[in-house]
């Protein structure tokens, strides 16, 4: 089984559970009442981390692979139509709002790589896939690199001030990184290699600024979000680099 596809489930699982443990966290500080009192909107909540849970599970078993993936791939998917495109609509000059439609977009193509990876799927319909899923990502990495740019103040005091030679450094690096990997996987040179080294900034991401976070404030729900949405970003950048890999040999 890709390994790719594996990280790329285990995040879908992370994120599955803290959405489902800061829900219910959310809920007994409002005094919520039982079951039958729940919302609508704390049904589909649970929903939604029960997907991401289950799909990372059976992603992460071979008979039941593509099953798992197909279901992340729906998941993000409905995300990019009911939250990244309308704030796109309202707001087309804003960045932020490309960057969060590039996130779920990139997500959703992870759970395509990892449908085309999966071994009960047709040679031709894999190919097919994965490269859809590949040129999506690549598209996705350009908005992320554009934003470094544009949010340069905010996204250096991200990075560790301990960190040498300069917050400002780092910042501009790793946003022209994303955009060469982008680039790599729009043309298709180096394209594994891009992914690869990809991955592992996104891991070092998660080590180095969400996970500091995180330890100083532990009940904020928003560094959990950043931290399993870097995991899921990683473990999709390293199944483009197994979809970038299965092209090759064909």
């Amino acid at each position: 089984m890709s390994n790719g596809r594996r990280a790329y489930g285990l995040g879908a699982i992370a994120m599955g559970a803290a959405f489902a443990v800061f829900h219910a966290l959310a809920m007994a500080r409002r005094g919520a009442a039982p079951a039958p009192s729940v919302s609508v909107h704390d049904a589909l909540a649970f929903l939604g981390a029960a997907i991401l849970i289950a799909g990372g599970v059976l992603l992460n078993l071979r008979r039941t692979s593509s099953v798992g993936a197909a279901a992340l791939a729906a998941y993000f998917g409905l995300s990019v139509l009911t939250q990244g495109i309308p704030p796109l609509i309202s707001g087309p000059m804003v960045m932020v709002n490309w960057q969060n439609l590039a996130e779920f977009a990139a997500m959703t193509a992870g759970g395509v790589a990892a449908y085309a990876l999966a071994p009960d799927v047709s040679a031709a319909r894999s190919a097919r896939l994965a490269r859809g899923a590949v040129l999506a990502f690549g598209l996705c990495l350009l908005v992320f690199g554009a934003s470094h740019f544009v949010y340069a103040q905010l996204t250096a005091s991200l990075v560790p001030a301990w960190l040498p030679p300069d917050q400002m450094v780092w910042t501009y690096l790793t946003g022209v990184a994303q955009i060469a990997a982008g680039a790599a996987l729009l043309s298709g040179i180096q394209a594994r290699l891009a992914a690869l080294m990809l991955a592992a900034m996104y891991v070092a991401f998660a080590l180095l600024v969400h996970t500091p976070l995180i330890l100083g404030a532990p009940a904020l729900r928003g560094n959990w979000d950043e931290l399993c949405e870097t995991l899921v970003l990683a473990g999709a950048a390293w199944a483009m680099a197994d979809a970038a890999e299965r092209r090759a040999r064909r």
